[in-house]
């Protein structure tokens, strides 16, 4: 019996990844060739990249490694309290066709650090104990302070960044310099109108 419900709920996921593939936007990441700052930007400015991999994003749609990517700028969103950055509203224009969807500036993620604030996180709910991340942070500081900072403001900045105060700051506006990532999220498009 057990091994028809693990069938069926594999059958279920793999269904629903294929239903949802077709709704999720495609990650395509491209790197820029100059410092591109929001201020320079125009609407209906078109933009080119340089692909970083191969992507699959449509029927028909393929971007190669290396290819040129060119985006026309629809729409500017400006940044938003919760560290919401700054992003664009694009058009792909393609040799097959063309797809909207957005432009953001690709941050990466330290996985140790997500992993570790995860940890100690789970810690605190398991302890029970309040504060419990916060205290962590502060120790983190007074122990190891950040680079060209005293002991105190170090203590000080984690405990900060520990708390969900940080969420109060607003995001920042859409920079990226020469050779920076960009993800481009385009979204499937149904072409019934053509």
């Amino acid at each position: 019996m057990k091994k028809y419900v693990f069938l069926f709920i594999s059958l279920l996921f793999l269904t629903l990844n294929a239903a949802i593939a077709d709704i999720l936007p495609s990650n395509v990441y491209v790197v820029t060739e100059k410092d591109i700052n929001h201020s320079e930007i125009n609407k209906n400015q078109i933009l080119e990249f340089l692909a970083l991999d191969n992507y699959g994003v449509d029927d028909g749609i393929i971007i190669n490694k290396g290819d040129i990517v060119k985006v026309k700028i629809k729409d500017y969103v400006k940044p938003k309290r919760g560290k919401r950055n700054g992003y664009y509203k694009i058009e792909y224009i393609g040799d097959n066709g063309t797809l909207s969807g957005t432009m953001k500036v690709s941050t990466p993620k330290d996985l140790k650090d997500i992993a570790k604030s995860a940890g100690i996180s789970i810690t605190g709910h398991i302890l029970k104990v309040p504060g419990f991340s916060q205290a962590i942070a502060v120790s983190k500081g007074l122990i190891s302070p950040n680079q060209d900072e005293s002991r105190l403001e170090s203590a000080g900045k984690n405990l900060y960044e520990s708390t969900p105060l940080t969420y109060i700051e607003k995001g920042s506006d859409f920079c990226v310099e020469k050779d920076g990532i960009i993800v481009l999220k385009l979204k499937p498009e149904n072409n019934d109108n053509e």
